[in-house]
């Protein structure tokens, strides 16, 4: 899916993380014992210092380098 040249610092449930790219996650949507469909969403694929490498929210992840990411880009007057 997103593959980053480097990986990212970023905190994890107050962790010390490393995230590395999104993936697509999918899952069937299981009722009554047959699937009646399929459950699509995306995840960072993160590493801990420990070694563990886990799958979380994108809502989890804080980036610890956003300053720098966005003084990379031309933003114009976003006030008008």
């Amino acid at each position: 899916m997103g593959y980053s040249d480097e990986p990212r610092q970023c905190v994890v449930d107050k962790a010390q993380a490393l995230f590395h790219c999104w993936a697509a996650v999918e899952k069937p949507n299981i009722e009554d014992g047959r699937q009646v469909g399929q459950w699509k969403s995306v995840a960072a694929v993160v590493e801990f210092r420990n070694g563990d490498v886990k799958l979380v929210k994108p809502t989890d992840v804080r980036f610890l380098d956003g300053f720098e990411k966005f003084s990379q880009y031309y933003w114009g007057d976003v006030n008008a």
